[in-house]
């Protein structure tokens, strides 16, 4: 026996490149498949996704804004897809130009292919039951589509449907534009090879621990346990990515500007508080510094240095001809100008943290005069900023008081004037397009205060004055959210909505639009038929705008003036458009037909029905009354098959072990009643002491108290050392990292094995029974499938991890061969296994086994030569139809095969189902067995606590 362990840990880190099966012919490059006529580019989308929405059923595709987002494909140089399957499409790849070209997508139920990105849809495969894509990764001549769960299925675009498997255990493949290109194929082997070259080369590491491989851009990259991520070379060498780059959500590379340090993206920031510069850029501030993105790819153009002094917030502003940021710095308020050409310069500076008022597009002032001399009474003085970028002091003198000279921003001078200084205070700005202020004046005589010619003119109108003072300012930098309109009347957006004030002072509101966003005088609302409109001028005037793709309400996150984070996605500026409709289902064609299954078990009924109450015995010795709880273990393959149970007493005084009763509920004999699968329709029962399992747990060093996170657990069917047969049960712990597990038999003493040194297990999946008593298990050992000993002393690893991330769609399962040698049998295949994509065995010794089709089924014992035997999940590859009814497989089916290359031999299988009972009841989920041995027998039952229902049955299997 240890000699074999030795030998399986030397197969497990062998990695040669010989094996199972080398590649197919390749076939010529296919031709581009045909599409219809690509139409008249429309103009540029204003909308591009957002990148807090990837990830989230929404996809670049790179360049030309190429963007699938929930279901709608959507594109800046083509129209927007018309056509869109009943489900929607949930991704898709671009094919490369040696596959012909074109697009692949995908939803739950079919593949695809479009000519062009929003063409029409052609179905060129039915996916398997239950899988969903998760990528697809290109070879040479063929494309392998990847399965959530694991799997893999191959497609061309020179056949219909999926194509038999190009080599037989490839797990994965990228190739690159240059002919470089790698493979990943069981067992571990990962093979490289050179641009321009035809033959590949074996990257002989035992450790290197293979995850994924990944195309991104133009390159191809190994992410290994190991060596970390390592980049294929053109001359099949493998080294570290440069460290100076970052990955796009497109796959494209960018340079990373180490003085970026924001946590948000730099699209997002220009969302947030950017400004355009044309029309698909914009300028941030990014901690005193400025940079340009591009608002379509997400680039980081340019950025400049932090200007000195140190600056704190800041705030920016489009002009008529410029971009400026309004900021504040130490004791000080900057004007900075210069941004549109990312050529920062400070155009003014302001003693003291000043307040800032922005009206209509182009206008900037600061409260009070452009200076402070000691006798110009400022509170009714204003600095305004003129288009040639000068400021000057506008404002009333007082009678009698010489006024000081206006201050401009180049020193120049203006002739002083006199004026009487009304007993006014002004609650709030609003710079006007002709180079004035318009000061908002409340209290007992509100009006307006025009700061040119020192007029104040009070409302005459008799609205309550409580309505004006929602024109008061809120706290903020500038304030932009009024503007004088051109017939005199003060427009903008408060808490109460939009609000018009006539020069009379009368106030009116619109009534019918609910405010979604705003950004100084740009403005996003819904009416009330839930149409979205935008306003340029704080809501004076409104105009229909389109809505994202795939949206139907306006969902509005944030604005500035580079436009808005609308639906998930960006809308870049406010576009002046004719509202486009993006939704239009049209189903592209009727679904290619899902493979039928290849075998049936076909039984008659006996008539022999058995459903009442089981006598499942719960009582305790002691006298203690019966705990009826439910102590129940399910199977890790499906969530709740009947095939596994088992019902005891749980009464452990947890919160006190010190105390009598926990040491009198701990010693006290218990049954533990639980059914073993193939064996017969009936429950079986042993004797358990908690408190032998809490001995035999503290011996090894642990101090985990047996299943005290919950009552329910996992199960495993034991294969008995022969594999002929279940040789009980093992019972897990409920915990994401088990310390122990449980091997019960009928009528012998439960056995505790130790997990606690196997590292981060988080689950077991088969387990065979050894003939010196010890269990060889598979599982999972931090997420890579690994091989290893239990005992009750300790779990010992018998070979080196297997692929984790890559794993098979199903667990890995230990097979024991007649001489009792072991096998890792491996099931890459969505569905049953078939020639072209066959199971595989990793034995003890020698190359990976290629086993036999599943299509090659038969019942009974197997005379073709050894084979491995083996319990294996065959989920809904066996059908169940009893008298003339078929019936759903509800979770997946167990069987006991014996599996060789010539064919695969049932001798037992157990197919969940549901049964209607009656009205009260209705359906219950029970199994059918079939067992192909000397006697053969089938019966369809089920128990739950106090229940069963046993069923005679006549079956034999039918293969097709």
């Amino acid at each position: 026996m240890r000699r074999s362990l030795l030998q399986w840990v030397a197969l497990l880190l062998a990695s040669a490149c010989s094996g199972a099966g080398g590649p197919r012919a390749a076939a010529p490059p296919p031709k581009p498949l045909r599409g219809g006529p690509v139409p008249k580019a429309p103009a540029r989308s204003e909308y591009v996704v957002s990148d807090q929405a990837l990830g989230y059923g929404r996809l670049h595709f790179g360049g030309q804004g190429r963007v699938l987002v929930d279901g709608i494909r959507v594109a800046d140089d083509e129209p927007p897809s018309t056509q869109n399957p009943t489900h929607a499409l949930v991704g898709g790849r671009a094919l490369p130009s040696r596959l012909g070209g074109g697009f692949l997508f995908w939803n739950r139920e079919e593949l695809y292919w479009a000519s062009r990105f929003t063409g029409p849809l052609r179905p060129v495969g039915a996916l398997p039951g239950y899988r969903e894509i998760a990528t697809v990764s290109f070879g040479d001549d063929f494309a392998l589509v990847h399965f959530t769960g694991g799997g893999r299925a191959a497609w061309s675009p020179a056949r219909p449907g999926f194509i038999e498997m190009p080599e037989i255990g490839l797990v994965d493949v990228a190739v690159g534009e240059d002919g470089r290109a790698l493979k990943l194929r069981e067992p571990n082997q990962l093979l490289l090879r050179a641009a321009g070259s035809r033959t590949y080369s074996c990257w002989n590491d035992p450790g290197m621990d293979v995850k994924r491989i990944e195309q991104l851009g133009g390159r191809i990259i190994v992410d290994t346990g190991s060596h970390g991520r390592l980049v294929l070379n053109a001359d099949a060498s493998l080294s570290p990515p440069p460290l100076d780059r970052t990955h796009l959500p497109d796959g494209q590379m960018l340079p990373r500007d180490p003085r970026y340090r924001l946590t948000v993206t730099p699209r997002a920031k220009a969302f947030q508080a950017g400004v355009l510069t044309d029309a698909d850029h914009a300028v941030i501030e990014v901690n005193g510094a400025f940079a340009v993105v591009d608002l379509r790819s997400g680039f980081l153009i340019e950025m400049t240095n932090p200007l000195r002094p140190a600056m704190g917030p800041c705030e920016l502003l489009p002009m008529l001809d410029d971009v400026l940021a309004i900021c504040h710095a130490e004791e000080s308020s900057l004007i900075i100008a210069g941004l549109r050409r990312l050529q920062p310069s400070i155009e003014m500076r302001f003693d003291g943290r000043s307040t800032f008022y922005a009206g209509a597009p182009g206008t900037l002032m600061k409260d009070g005069p452009c200076n402070r001399p000691a006798d110009l009474p400022d509170h009714l003085s204003v600095c305004l900023r003129e288009p040639s970028g000068k400021w000057k002091t506008v404002g009333p003198r007082p009678r009698g008081v010489e006024a000081a000279d206006e201050i401009v921003a180049d020193g120049e001078k203006q002739g002083p004037t006199t004026t009487q200084e009304p007993a006014l205070t002004v609650s709030r700005w609003i710079p006007t397009h002709n180079a004035d202020a318009v000061g908002v004046v409340l209290g007992d005589r509100p009006g307006l205060f025009h700061a040119r010619s020192g007029k104040f003119l009070q409302f005459t109108d008799k609205t309550d004055k409580s309505q004006w003072d929602r024109l008061k300012s809120a706290a903020a930098l500038v304030h932009g959210d009024f503007e004088v309109a051109r017939n005199g009347h003060l427009v903008g957006i408060t808490a109460y909505g939009v609000v018009d004030v006539a020069p009379d002072g009368q106030v009116l509101r619109t009534q019918h639009m609910a405010i979604a966003g705003k950004s100084g005088p740009y403005l996003l609302a819904r009416d009330a038929h839930g149409q979205a409109w935008q306003s340029s001028d704080h809501g004076f005037t409104w105009e229909l705008m389109s809505m994202p793709p795939g949206s139907s309400r306006l969902a509005v996150t944030s604005c500035s003036y580079a436009g808005c984070v609308v639906n998930g996605w960006y809308r870049i500026g406010y576009p002046s458009v004719v509202p486009k409709q993006w939704l239009a289902i049209e189903p592209p064609h009727s679904p290619l037909p899902t493979p039928q299954t290849a075998a049936r078990l076909v039984c008659q009924t006996e008539g022999k029905v058995k459903h009442g109450t089981l006598a499942i015995r719960l009582g305790a010795e002691d006298g203690h009354e019966p705990n009826a709880e439910r102590f129940s273990f399910t199977s890790p393959f499906s969530d709740d098959p009947p095939t596994l149970l088992a019902d005891t007493l749980m009464d452990f005084p947890y919160d006190d072990p010190a105390s009598p009763l926990f040491r009198r509920a701990v010693l006290r004999p218990r049954r533990l009643q639980f059914h073993v699968p193939f064996t017969r329709a009936k429950l079986d029962e042993t004797g358990i002491v908690w408190g032998d399992v809490m001995t035999a747990l503290l011996r090894r060093g642990s101090d985990e108290t047996p299943f005290d996170n919950g009552l329910d657990g996992f199960a495993l069917p034991v294969l008995s050392s022969d594999g002929q047969r279940a040789d009980g049960l093992l019972l897990l712990a409920p915990s994401d990292t088990p310390q122990f597990a449980i091997w019960v038999r009928t009528n012998r003493p439960p056995r505790v094995f130790a997990l606690s040194q196997v590292r981060t297990l988080t689950n077991l999946y088969s387990v065979v029974a050894r003939p010196d008593g010890r269990l060889a298990a598979a599982g999972l050992v931090d997420e890579q499938s690994e091989v290893f000993l239990l005992s009750p002393e300790s779990s010992v690893l018998l070979g080196a991890p297997l692929p984790g991330n890559s794993r098979p769609p199903r667990p890995d399962v230990v097979a024991v061969k007649e001489d009792g040698s072991l096998g890792l049998l491996r099931i890459w295949s969505t569905g049953a296994p078939s020639h072209d994509d066959p199971a595989l065995v990793l034995p003890a010794q020698g190359p990976p086994v290629v086993l036999a089709p599943w299509s090659s089924l038969v019942a009974g014992p197997c005379e073709d030569g050894p084979g491995y035997r083996a319990i294996v999940n065959v989920e809904d590859w066996v059908g169940l139809e009893v008298g003339r009814r078929s019936y759903t497989v509800v979770s997946d089916s167990l069987a006991l095969v014996h599996w060789n290359p010539a064919r695969v031999c049932m001798s037992a299988i157990e197919i969940p189902h549901a049964i209607p009972l009656n009205e009260e009841v209705g359906a219950v989920e029970i199994l059918a067995q079939a067992r192909f041995d000397k006697q053969p027998s089938a019966v369809r039952y089920g128990f739950g606590l106090g229940e069963e229902y046993v069923e005679e049955l006549q079956c034999r299997l039918v293969s097709e």
